[in-house]
């Protein structure tokens, strides 16, 4: 999508307001949402692991929704594209992990996560629905809690993530050092939150979050530019459910 200049665009532009070039450039991002929600249906089917199920699932829901926005497009629409965005980034981030190594190099170095308390019906992955469509009480203290954290942690998003640890200078170390209790809170508050909210996919993608921001922080005394994509999906899935808020007016 980022080809056709689609992150160039001006998602305050409505559809009555579109010029035919913009009109053809949305109807093809529909196109492709539309054809990757069907591809990410067999995904979810043969994922053995329940929450990447849940990821997939609510990627083609908010993909599709999405889509079908584009239709008669406002302005509101874009938060659907923008939870779409951040549950890709968290499933590509989680994949990445594995494939370097920094999974499973970190994961035991991180207590289990308790189970999920409750049950839930399976989806369907051929029609799966959003988890968020209603405003939730527990969304503006999320979106509190995930404006303090970026306010807490500007300092550390200015050390460059490709330089090894043992490469950094002595104030990019003590910034590293000082960030470790910020995002072990951050990591305890958010889950928190996600049990809060009484939603059990929220309740996972917080979890999923916390777990991947603590093997971040266990990683960062030694730290290797692969255990970045930890943080990665650790801060898109805290993004996804802030933007999945967004959606239903928080």
């Amino acid at each position: 999508m980022a080809s056709n200049g689609w992150n160039d665009r001006d998602p305050t532009i409505p559809a009555s307001d579109w010029p035919p070039a913009l009109r053809s450039q949305y109807e093809a991002v529909a196109t492709v949402l539309n054809e990757s929600a069907d591809r990410s249906s067999e995904l979810a089917r043969k994922t053995p692991h329940r929450v990447m199920r849940e990821l997939y699932e609510q990627f083609i829901a908010y993909s599709r929704e999405y889509a079908e926005r584009i239709r008669s497009y406002t302005p509101e629409a874009n938060g659907f594209a923008l939870v779409t965005v951040g549950l890709a980034a968290t499933l590509t981030a989680v994949c990445d992990a594995v494939r370097s190594g920094a999974a499973g190099a970190r994961s035991p170095l991180v207590p289990d996560a308790p189970p999920p308390s409750g049950s839930m019906a399976k989806a369907d992955p051929d029609n799966p629905q959003r988890f968020l469509k209603d405003l939730n009480p527990v969304c503006s203290q999320w979106l509190n809690t995930a404006k303090q954290f970026g306010d807490d942690t500007a300092a550390w998003r200015s050390v460059d993530p490709n330089i090894p640890g043992n490469e950094l200078d002595a104030n990019q170390r003590a910034i590293n050092a000082s960030v470790m209790s910020v995002m072990e809170a951050n990591a305890m508050e958010t889950q928190l939150l996600g049990k809060q909210s009484s939603n059990p996919i929220w309740a996972d993608i917080a979890t999923l979050s916390a777990q991947y921001r603590r093997a971040y922080v266990s990683a960062l005394t030694t730290y290797q530019p692969a255990d970045n994509d930890l943080q990665i999906a650790a801060s898109s899935a805290i993004g996804t459910v802030s933007e999945a808020c967004r959606t239903v007016g928080a």
